[in-house]
């Protein structure tokens, strides 16, 4: 698969202009109040999809449902218009996530689900990927003494088979991604707001790692804000360049996201607790 040299620049601040001690990295307890409650992508598009989230009495994640349209014309002329609802559902243990099911809405059967084992420090420290009852795939993880998460492992029979490592910058934010076939990531510049994923509460540290959360892009929810301002993936010396554009509200969380080219939008709706 060709890989992509990438340069992602976030532009922020055309729509909402304020102090560093107003909004962002100085006001992340205000963000306690608020909860993710939808993303729209592409709204009022064909290819619109949305992502609701809901909260047990604890006000952890209970339940993502996830609406895809899938919308094309055959070669024959016939127009393929379906939409799609997928169940992603939560169990706790004393507070911790420890399985994650997956499912077709309106089918009783679970398509797959996940373990997790956690250490005394409340960090997940394995994860089991179940189909059908059997264990097809363990991923294990690994931290340094600030309890950072550096190392990803996933293995089939016994056999690694991927690999990724992280490296952090300044404010333990994510600087570095290096993949066991040599790829790496670079997370090159950083804003001061505040990552989305700090308003929904009671996912795995690295759920947002574990692939099938439905929000791109999905590593940098390792920060603890949003940071995501360029981004840079070795390659094949083919470049891309892909533009952020965002609003946020009062204390920082994106409300808005709009991407260049192609004028892809995610709209972020919150509640307060």
């Amino acid at each position: 698969m060709r890989k992509i040299f990438y340069s992602i620049v976030l532009l922020i601040g055309i729509f909402y202009s304020c102090k560093k001690t107003d909004i962002g990295v100085d006001n992340l307890d205000l963000t306690q109040s608020y909860r993710l409650k939808k993303e729209i992508h592409n709204p009022n598009e064909r290819t619109e999809a949305v992502d609701s989230y809901f909260y047990n009495e604890n006000g952890l994640i209970s339940r993502i449902e996830s609406v895809r349209r899938t919308f094309y014309v055959m070669h024959s002329g016939q127009v393929v218009d379906e939409i799609d609802t997928v169940l992603q559902t939560f169990e706790y243990t004393n507070g911790l996530c420890t399985k994650w099911n997956i499912q077709k809405k309106g089918s009783p059967f679970i398509l797959d689900y996940y373990e997790f084992n956690y250490n005394t420090k409340n960090l997940p420290v394995s994860r089991i990927h179940y189909k059908k009852e059997a264990p097809t795939e363990y991923r294990s993880y690994v931290y340094d003494n600030s309890d950072r998460l550096i190392k990803v492992t996933d293995t089939v029979n016994t056999s690694q088979y991927r690999r990724y490592e992280f490296t952090y910058g300044k404010d333990n934010n994510i600087e570095s991604i290096a993949e066991y076939n040599g790829n790496k990531i670079t997370y090159v510049s950083l804003d001061d707001m505040v990552n989305y994923t700090k308003a929904i509460k009671g996912l795995p540290l690295s759920f947002a790692f574990d692939e099938s959360y439905p929000s791109y892009p999905s590593y940098f929810s390792l920060s603890p804000h949003n940071k995501l301002i360029e981004v840079s993936q070795s390659g094949y010396g083919t470049k891309d360049t892909i533009s952020y554009l965002y609003q946020y509200n009062e204390v920082g969380l994106p409300v808005n996201r709009k991407t260049s080219p192609g004028g892809a939008t995610v709209i972020f709706e919150y509640e307060k607790k």
